[in-house]
């Protein structure tokens, strides 16, 4: 598997390579922001644990046991509990939005219970506005210190320098999650089609259009009572990219399934913003439709790039290993094909058209690559049993035997060698095929003992020459009397 995912990855052009980084530097943005209270939170829980430990090991087990009560483990728990809880009381809390609240609830409480009163003394009303007014710049002595709430646009703040970071948190992580794949999966097929630049551009610019649109509708009345929440997101700027994947440039350009998936990427991204962030999030839903209109337009207007030179020659390799593959395919099936017409000829007694099919698909199967060692060695048996007959001359099958030796399929070389002895008439040539058959079947231990009785038969034969010293070197070194 490891090898496959290599193989994909390689694959990657370097413009998909800057697309994948800048996804994962989003992703680790979030994750940094959402993580840093939670690591926090783990450190103060951990320095907890070991200050009680401290105490209750040096003295705290001890006071127990003076007064007559046994330090136990529920008498343990119990007063680190205790301990605990008087920590955290006097500690803030971690988590950004928990001390907000925490915050906010501490305001007014000392509002009701007379922190109003010191604007009365100054012969100031402590109306709503003024309470609204105090508690938010308490709260911006903190806030203001926090990524989490720095970096997203508040309309009712009117801090539009925001667009330009707002998009880069997201409210959850279900829209994180969105995001990674709806990006990933335009922005890899629009890429293809606009250009890394392109694809990145409209992308960043559909997000700062749509946050100063969620700002002017947060402004109207109907909406107005989103205007102080945080916006975070690029819902839109996906928008714009899914629309931009749902039409092409020329008629038909779109595959279906590419169609359905950016409808249904669009649709989860939608629900996801109208149901589960909700608030200003209804808002941003449903600028979602107009700005996939847009992402439409653009994607009927915007001419595919020009090839890079390096893809123009890329394209050229693969269109030619594609030309030779088919090249392949068609000599493949006209080797196939040469041989079931052989072997038709041969069963209707046609022997010349046999031999002259056979001949040209044997020799062409032997010389494919990868080999169909199945295939070669069914049709080698058939071709060399006694029963079927065939007029090759016997250096035909000398020649396809030393073939198939050197591509490593002795069984089949065994084969022809034997088929050209039983024909060979010549006796300087029965003698080598006798050699090479003892050779082969004691290299590869087919049947060593008949290849020990061949190799007798060279000696025999002439017991002088080099094959005689030869056959005499192979019978020693295999240990066979």
């Amino acid at each position: 598997m490891s090898k496959h995912l290599f193989a994909f990855l390689g694959r990657f052009s370097s413009a998909r390579w800057v697309l994948v980084f800048f996804v994962i530097s989003i992703v680790s943005v979030n994750l940094l922001v959402w993580g840093k209270p939670f690591i926090e939170n783990q450190k103060r829980e951990k320095k907890i644990q070991v200050v009680f430990d401290t105490f209750w090991n040096k003295e705290g087990a001890d006071k127990f046991k003076r007064v007559g009560l046994e330090p136990t483990r529920e008498l343990y728990l119990e007063e680190f509990n205790a301990y605990r809880e008087k920590f955290l009381s006097k500690n803030p809390p971690l988590d950004p939005n928990i001390r907000v609240q925490k915050m906010t609830e501490d305001f007014k409480t000392l509002w009701e219970t007379g922190g109003n009163l010191s604007y009365v003394n100054q012969g100031i009303a402590p109306t709503k506005e003024l309470y609204n007014t105090e508690l938010k710049r308490r709260l911006k002595a903190y806030t203001d210190t926090q990524l989490l709430f720095t970096m997203p646009l508040i309309p009712a703040e009117e801090n539009l320098e925001k667009l330009f970071s707002y998009w880069i948190l997201f409210p959850s992580f279900i829209s994180l999650f969105i995001f990674v794949v709806v990006f990933v999966f335009a922005s890899f097929i629009l890429e293809k089609r606009w250009g890394l630049y392109k694809t990145l551009g409209i992308f960043l610019l559909a997000n700062l259009t749509g946050g100063f649109m969620t700002y002017l509708l947060s402004s109207t009345s109907f909406f107005h009572s989103f205007s102080n929440d945080y916006l975070k997101g690029s819902s839109l700027g996906l928008a714009v990219l899914l629309g931009g994947v749902s039409m092409g440039y020329y008629k038909k350009a779109v595959p279906k399934v590419v169609l359905f998936f950016a409808s249904l990427l669009f649709s989860m991204d939608v629900l996801c913003n109208w149901f589960y962030n909700e608030r200003i999030y209804i808002v941003v839903a449903i600028l979602s439709f107009a700005f996939l209109g847009v992402g439409v337009l653009l994607g009927l207007k915007i001419p595919p790039r020009k090839k890079t030179k390096q893809e123009l020659q890329k394209g050229l390799l693969l269109e030619k290993k594609k030309n030779n593959g088919d090249l392949y395919l068609e000599k493949k099936k006209k080797t196939r094909e040469n041989i079931e017409e052989g072997l038709k000829a041969a069963k209707n007694a046609e022997f010349e058209a046999a031999s002259e099919f056979l001949s040209k698909g044997v020799q062409a199967l032997l010389q494919e690559s990868p080999l169909d060692e199945k295939f070669i060695e069914s049709i080698a048996s058939q071709i060399t049993h006694s029963s079927f007959f065939i007029e090759l001359p016997s250096i035909q099958w000398q020649e396809w035997g030393n073939t198939a030796n050197n591509k490593k399929l002795p069984k089949v070389a065994l084969l022809f060698l034997e088929k050209a002895l039983t024909i060979e008439k010549e006796a300087i040539h029965a003698r080598r095929t006798l050699f090479q058959i003892g050779e082969i079947r004691l290299h590869y231990k087919l049947n060593p003992e008949e290849g020990i009785q061949r190799l007798r038969k060279v000696v025999e034969l002439n017991g002088d020459d080099f094959v005689a010293r030869q056959a005499n070197k192979l019978m020693g070194n295999a240990k066979i009397t």
